[in-house]
């Protein structure tokens, strides 16, 4: 498996899957660019080979300040890359972010094992407005050796759209949540109209912060309610801003920011949480979400959450049963669900996880597309 960076503190997804992997006897080793969150993210087998600073590489890292990194290149990968497929012998790689596939596609498009990429968001949104991205994609793609897997149907028919490949070439394959893990405990009494709401993501523009906190504030102006918290976990670039708009829309007593919690903390927040929001938006450079598997940890917790209608969320929110959806941006909505979402029927918001979206089936999913691509891999090598 490889991926650029193992791992930042948003990719817990593709852990669970190599750990998941791993604890069925699979042999799995990473190759990465860069290894970063050891402590949370402990393996074994990691191999980190660093791009190199020759003259291509100073080049692609000043085409890189334009926006389009993914034409990134470095020989001291590619070679490293290569010398490590050669020695370990794989019966397949698997690939994360489409990004990294242009960056490994240099070491492996000459060789004789199957190669699989699994898109997310960001590779299969705003780098499709890119001609050269695309373009190579196709050519990528028009190989007997390559196919993919998509997080969403969305995003699958995104690709297929931008014409990246033809839909033989693509699995869908939903992540999934570890629903042992993932489990309520019984919530500590409340009294009076204390409710909590609770958002856990990166600070960046695609997650919606901004709009959630209008929009709250909003609620909070209709409705003087005195009573209801919104709580933001995890750090980014626009934190800050967050919490000046917090400040500057005088509910500074009413929104508090944990900052970065682990897995436990994030279990321990959201059962203590009464329901989820995640008010999901296209970024202004294209950005889009696959479907966060945040949301689906807290169905898992059987909370009710609030969201939009972007990418592949509709694929597990359904408006008014699960979950309230909205537009994007639409503030006047979401404060309007902030307060009907109090109000939404009782059900068992774990049985389409467990059913779905479970991390133990996901992972005997991805297993059997890995079989398939490599026994269609074989047939047409013959």
């Amino acid at each position: 498996m490889t991926v650029h960076g193992f791992l930042t503190p948003s990719m817990t997804f593709v852990y669970n899957q190599v750990l998941a992997l791993e604890s069925l006897g699979h042999s799995v080793k990473v190759v990465a660019c860069k290894r970063i969150n050891a402590d949370l993210f402990p393996f074994k087998d990691v191999v980190v080979v660093e791009e190199g600073y020759g003259l291509s590489l100073i080049i692609s890292k000043i085409i890189n300040r334009l926006g389009v990194g993914y034409l990134l290149y470095s020989k001291t990968f590619t070679n490293g890359f290569k010398q490590i497929v050669d020695s370990f012998n794989p019966d397949l790689i698997h690939v994360h972010f489409g990004t990294q596939l242009v960056r490994v596609y240099p070491a492996v498009k000459n060789g004789n094992v199957p190669v699989i990429t699994t898109f997310h968001g960001l590779d299969a949104s705003k780098f499709l407005l890119n001609r050269n991205y695309v373009r190579t994609l196709k050519k990528i793609f028009e190989s007997n050796l390559f196919w993919a897997t998509t997080v969403a149907k969305d995003m699958r028919n995104r690709l297929i759209d931008y014409g990246v490949a033809k839909e033989d070439k693509f699995f869908t394959d939903y992540l999934g949540v570890d629903v042992d893990f993932f489990k309520p405990e019984v919530k500590e009494t409340r009294v009076g109209r204390n409710f909590y709401y609770l958002q856990v993501s990166n600070f960046v523009e695609k997650k919606g912060h901004t709009y959630t906190i209008d929009a709250f504030a909003r609620y909070l102006e209709k409705h003087a309610d005195f009573e209801s918290t919104l709580i933001f976990a995890g750090d980014g670039p626009l934190r800050l801003v967050c919490e000046n708009q917090v400040e500057k829309l005088g509910i500074k007593d009413r929104v508090k920011f944990v900052g970065l919690v682990d897995k436990y903390g994030v279990r321990e927040l959201m059962n203590k949480a009464d329901c989820f929001v995640h008010h999901s938006i296209t970024g202004k450079d294209g950005d889009k979400e696959g479907l966060p598997t945040v949301i689906m940890e807290a169905l898992a917790m059987q909370l009710p959450v609030i969201s939009t209608y972007h990418a592949g969320i509709p694929e597990l929110i359904e408006h008014e049963k699960n979950g309230l959806l909205t537009e994007e941006k639409d503030i006047d909505a979401l404060a309007d669900m902030i307060y009907r979402i109090r109000e939404i029927e009782p059900m068992d918001r774990r049985k389409l996880i467990i059913d779905d979206f479970n991390l133990e089936k996901n992972t005997l999913n991805i297993i059997k597309i890995f079989e398939k691509v490599i026994c269609e891999f074989k047939k047409r090598s013959n």
